[in-house]
């Protein structure tokens, strides 16, 4: 028998149908990934998976229920006026009704009644994890994304005990471990840019460079492709939360429907605050979770900017009207699903002629993947001094 020991917020209902008669529309769920982390022995890792929820407008987060179930305990969460967008997000949905990993489980589905949205059940053994959640506001294409989070508690406890610093994840390796993702590949061409360029194929080459320089440094390098082939956001997001990767740095070529676009950008994760109300975690385990996302925070915009500012320097010798786009924030998968600090580099547009010319060009892939290794070896002594 389910035995209730926390609450039901006996309101609720009647503050959702408030909300709903003041709606004027149901909000949109773009899409939804879910992201298990299978480690080897040797990983340690703070995050055993995660749910990552796209919205195309402000979603609210309601916490509707939390029960007992033998050793296990079973949260509800409800988004209110929220449905699948079309087909494809509620084949998703469907998909990943019914998820059972090692010591967690959820059910996602659309509810009609007593009030329309999307129910998230997640049933877990509370002595093996905990849950948190973030919600994070975007000014560009995603309005809301929401990420839940499964936190390994036997790390925690391992923290706690030995203050081993949180993001290190490889312990057991004295070299520092970097995955290095090349965007696109194999049936996803990418942008497709002038001269017959496509983007999956520069990001590739300037990639393989990369890896090979932080090789010859000492570097235990993983990529998430080594050739023309095709590697879901999700697959490469698995890949490096099971990697025991110290950073992510993901590869890409920028495309503008104006063509005299040009220029280098790098982005970061947009910050976001873990929901403290409804994480189930105690005080110690929760200041831990939230020092952990406080410092990939901080790390990740000082890779970006670190990578931004070495490519810039490596670049200019030989392009010196290279355009400086800046370090940015931005909500995209490679970056929110990641539990490791990460930024994705756009290396320049290959819509506008002149720069497409130069990115296809070896000896400027070269110097690009030079000024992306020196970003990397730059971030790893700034954070080491």
């Amino acid at each position: 028998m389910v035995k209730k020991y926390s609450y039901i917020v006996s309101f609720f209902i009647f503050s959702v149908a408030m909300n709903m008669q003041a709606a004027t529309q149901i909000n949109s769920l773009k899409s939804v990934y879910y992201h298990p982390s299978e480690h080897a022995a040797d990983v340690k890792s703070i995050e055993l998976g995660n749910i990552i929820f796209y919205f195309e407008a402000a979603q609210r987060v309601d916490l509707l229920s939390v029960d007992k179930v033998g050793q296990h305990e079973r949260r509800t969460f409800f988004f209110p006026l929220a449905q699948a967008k079309n087909d494809d997000v509620r084949n998703m949905v469907e998909e990943l009704a019914n998820i059972s990993s090692k010591g967690y489980s959820f059910k996602l589905e659309e509810v009609e009644k007593p009030l329309k949205g999307i129910r998230l059940v997640i049933q877990f053994d509370p002595a093996l994890m905990g849950i948190a959640y973030e919600v994070i506001e975007s000014y560009d294409l995603v309005k809301t994304s929401i990420v839940f989070r499964f936190n390994n508690k036997d790390f925690l406890n391992t923290l706690r005990n030995k203050g081993d610093h949180v993001l290190r994840l490889t312990h057991n390796s004295h070299k520092p471990r970097v995955i290095i993702d090349c965007g696109h590949g194999g049936d996803d061409d990418g942008a497709l840019g002038c001269h017959g360029i496509k983007e999956k194929d520069i990001n590739l080459n300037i990639g393989i460079a990369v890896a090979y320089l932080l090789k010859k440094k000492g570097f235990d390098v993983l990529m998430t492709r080594i050739a023309d082939e095709t590697k879901t956001l999700s697959e490469r997001v698995n890949f490096a939360n099971s990697s025991g990767a110290d950073l992510f740095v993901s590869i890409h070529s920028n495309s503008a429907a104006n063509d005299t676009a040009v220029g280098l950008e790098t982005f970061s994760v947009v910050p976001s605050c873990v929901h403290q109300a409804t994480a189930s975690l105690d005080s110690v385990h929760l200041d831990l979770i939230l020092e952990h996302h406080k410092s990939r925070l901080k790390k990740s915009r000082a890779l970006a900017h670190s990578l931004q500012a070495s490519i810039l320097t490596t670049i200019r010798p030989i392009h010196e009207n290279l355009r400086d786009r800046k370090a940015k924030q931005a909500v995209l998968l490679v970056l929110l699903g990641t539990v490791m600090p990460s930024a994705l580099v756009e290396v320049g547009f290959i819509s506008n002629p002149a720069e497409a010319a130069r990115l296809n060009n070896k000896r400027y892939q070269r110097h690009m993947a030079l000024g992306i290794c020196r970003g990397i070896l730059n971030y790893f002594d700034e954070i080491a001094s």
